[in-house]
């Protein structure tokens, strides 16, 4: 059995995808299953070829064009990440000549509150996208994973009929196994975190909102770490409309250094203004950190049932006063955190249902 990912880019400042297409493939080669992954503009490693990339517009590459076609040929699955560029589409159409199985992991990206997030030129691009080449690879595919039911209820193509939920997973072993040498929090001030893009729909914006007046409302003082890049307009947007003497952007942060962030922090907040499974989130349950995140994340349902997070309406003023909740009870939601994750989200159960998905008894 071989499996063959294609994905766009490998720069883990791209976040979720990436860590998915890396996390499979590692996990695949553990079960003895082969793994390869497709991309472009890098240099060649162990388990990753890359494709010389002719344009930025649509991920746009004659090399992948011409030189793809033995790779996707000599494998037995193919894998897509994302679906709004050249690869994905091209990818799925020699696939299905070859009679492939296919299968799509759009993260996020078929969500309408995703397809309708940017401005009136983007967002008309992703419609009409959506509505030819996007349905085109649809239909070519065998299967749809998505990771979690608020992002197959919320999907552009509703009622579709090659849906399949399997969550996002982390590596607990490897979480749980490291030791923090360096601490990254003032240690005399309450460390508050965010970790992911930096764009409007992750909600920032709310998050800044909330914290930029709280030093005054407390008697203790609280630190808030941003990790992240996005857009540059963005970023310097977001600096600018930030307390200084809170908020600190440190940029891109991976490996062991993201874990110890948020295994030193004290309360985690993913305020998004629409999220499906999101990676840090589950990242951060798994280093028993208490968090905070609202109701438009797809994960939030579970949350409250397992009481596992604070969840609170996509409003300032209720994510301050829940800051302020976990101010005095940091521990609140640390273990319940860590053990739905333990139960249900971790590689070596999510790929269970992959090896159901690819047919590998």
């Amino acid at each position: 059995m071989k499996v063959v990912q294609i994905i766009p880019y490998m720069d883990t400042r791209f976040g979720g995808p990436v860590y998915v297409a890396s996390s499979l493939s590692k996990f695949f080669k553990k079960l003895n299953i082969d793994a390869l992954i497709l991309s472009l503009d890098g240099s060649n490693n162990d388990g990753v070829i890359f494709f010389k990339k002719t344009t930025d517009k649509w991920f746009f590459s004659f090399d992948f064009l011409l030189n793809s076609i033995k790779y996707i040929k000599g494998g037995d699955v193919l894998v897509l990440h994302g679906i709004y560029t050249f690869l994905t589409f091209w990818a799925s159409l020699v696939a299905f000549i070859l009679r492939k199985n296919i299968i799509l992991i759009p993260h996020g990206m078929l969500d309408r509150n995703s397809v309708y997030s940017s401005s009136w030129l983007k967002n008309k691009f992703r419609y009409l996208y959506l509505k030819t080449f996007g349905l085109l690879t649809i239909l070519l595919v065998r299967s749809i994973v998505f990771n979690s039911q608020k992002e197959i209820k919320n999907s552009f193509y509703s009622n579709f009929k090659k849906s399949i939920l399997i969550p996002n997973g982390v590596d607990l072993e490897f979480i749980d196994s490291l030791a923090c040498q360096n601490y990254y929090f003032n240690k005399n001030k309450i460390g508050v975190f965010y970790l992911g893009r930096l764009d409007k729909i992750k909600g920032i914006e709310l998050l800044l909102e909330a914290v930029n007046s709280l030093n005054d409302m407390l008697k203790v003082k609280i630190e808030l770490i941003i990790a992240g890049t996005g857009n540059s307009e963005y970023c310097q947007f977001l600096k600018t409309v930030s307390d200084k003497k809170i908020v600190k952007f440190v940029g891109h942060v991976e490996g062991e250094e993201k874990y110890c962030y948020l295994k030193q922090c004290d309360i985690y907040v993913q305020p998004s203004l629409t999220e499906g499974l999101s990676i840090s989130m589950l990242e951060a349950k798994a280093c028993k950190v208490s968090m905070i995140t609202t109701n438009r994340v797809g994960l939030y349902e579970e949350l409250l049932e397992k009481d596992a997070a604070k969840v609170v309406d996509y409003d300032s003023d209720k994510l301050k006063l829940a800051i302020i909740e976990l101010i005095n009870d940091k521990n609140k939601y640390r273990e319940n955190c860590y053990k739905m994750i333990k139960e249900k989200y971790t590689w070596d159960a999510v790929l269970q249902d992959y090896i159901k998905l690819i047919g590998n008894k």
